[in-house]
């Protein structure tokens, strides 16, 4: 589903240097296309059963380091740190 591009557009799309800026701010249709992204690259369902399979491995003394955690699951997943750990916290897992 390309939602954002209109039908008369005959040039691919060219990141600009506000498009390229990683700070807090984006548009509504990077944050779609970011939350497509992740979607299709990191599904709900499967986060959930490979994170509990990770923890698992991962517990010591009753506690999972976290960031061994998220590059664990960054590394399964096969998406950066940051990507992953954006996924995570909007699940709610961390």
């Amino acid at each position: 589903l390309c939602r954002h591009i209109a039908p008369n557009v005959k040039d691919k799309f060219v990141d600009t240097e506000e498009t390229m800026k990683r700070n807090n701010y984006w548009s509504i249709e990077e944050y779609e296309a970011n939350n497509f992204a992740a979607q299709l690259l990191m599904p709900d369902d499967l986060i959930v059963e490979e994170g509990k399979k990770i923890a698992l491995q991962l517990k010591k003394n009753g506690q999972v380091d976290i960031n061994e955690f998220i590059f664990k699951m960054a590394q399964k997943f096969n998406v950066s740190k940051q990507a992953m750990r954006y996924r995570l916290k909007n699940l709610g897992i961390i």
